[in-house]
């Protein structure tokens, strides 16, 4: 069992990092909107930051600021960081997407259907008795207190028989085993 875990462990890390490296060749988005969405959002962000940098150099006055001489940059870092916001978002819900419903089923599927566990014990496809008894035999020590177990449970049997017997030789208890009236213990 442990070396099936470690194989679908190392089958899914695999996937996992073949997922991470198309995810970050090349840049690449269908979903243009959240994109944009990303982008905007990051691009008020430092744009907020730039004014407020600048706007404590000028000293408070708004018309010695101007247009801000790194705007261009703030553009490619918001379109960049926009990105990456947007890829590991993707990224977060493929790598959940193949845990879930890839390596959980997968597992599953060849525990179920695949007969693995099976194979493994030599319990299939041949199935000879033997290879079950080996299965279902129990070890030295269970079997040595079991059977302790067992002529303890044959001797108490054994004395309550002998009580049985001396209590109806004693005459207290009649032949039916009721209480004989004539010798009740008061």
């Amino acid at each position: 069992m442990l070396k099936f875990l470690a194989d679908a462990k190392q089958e899914t890390e695999a996937y996992l990092m073949k997922t991470l490296e198309i995810h970050t060749r090349q840049l690449f988005t269908l979903n243009v909107e959240e994109f944009k969405r990303y982008r905007r959002a990051e691009e008020n962000v430092l744009r907020r930051h730039r004014h407020y940098i600048r706007w404590q150099t000028a000293t408070g006055e708004l018309e010695r600021m101007g247009k801000d001489p790194f705007e261009t940059e703030v553009d490619v870092f918001a379109y960049v960081r926009g990105y990456y916001r947007l890829a590991s978002a993707r990224l977060t819900d493929t790598v959940a997407l193949i845990l879930h419903s890839d390596m959980i089923p997968t597992i599953e599927k060849r525990l179920t259907a695949d007969l693995h566990l099976e194979r493994e014990l030599g319990v299939f496809p041949s199935g000879n008795g033997e290879i079950y008894d080996t299965l279902m035999s129990e070890d030295e020590a269970t079997a040595r207190m079991r059977e302790k177990v067992r002529a303890d449970v044959k001797k108490f049997e054994r004395a309550l028989e002998s009580i049985s017997q001396l209590e109806a030789r004693s005459g207290l208890y009649g032949r039916n085993g009721e209480p004989d009236s004539d010798h009740n213990i008061a």
